[in-house]
């Protein structure tokens, strides 16, 4: 993975923020259409726009000050 690569090989980077979104995906009933949808490879969802949030982590070296800001949304 990359992080992994930037944490092992570039010694130049001290710190990776991440700030991903978190999506919630639900299960369509396809029951009333006469289907089943617990397939393991082939089962139907719709992407659900609430809940809604962001899943947000810091990887920092050991020894390194933290420099990128925790709210990238702030005015600096």
């Amino acid at each position: 993975m990359g992080g992994d690569a930037a944490g092992r090989g570039a010694v130049a980077v001290d710190e990776i923020r991440f700030s991903l979104p978190n999506n919630h995906h639900f299960p369509v009933d396809l029951r009333p259409f006469g289907l089943d949808n617990e397939t393991p490879d082939g089962a139907v969802y719709f992407a659900a726009d609430r809940p809604y949030g962001l899943i947000e982590a810091t990887v920092l070296r050991d020894g390194a000050e933290a420099r990128i800001p925790t709210d990238m949304t702030a005015p600096a």
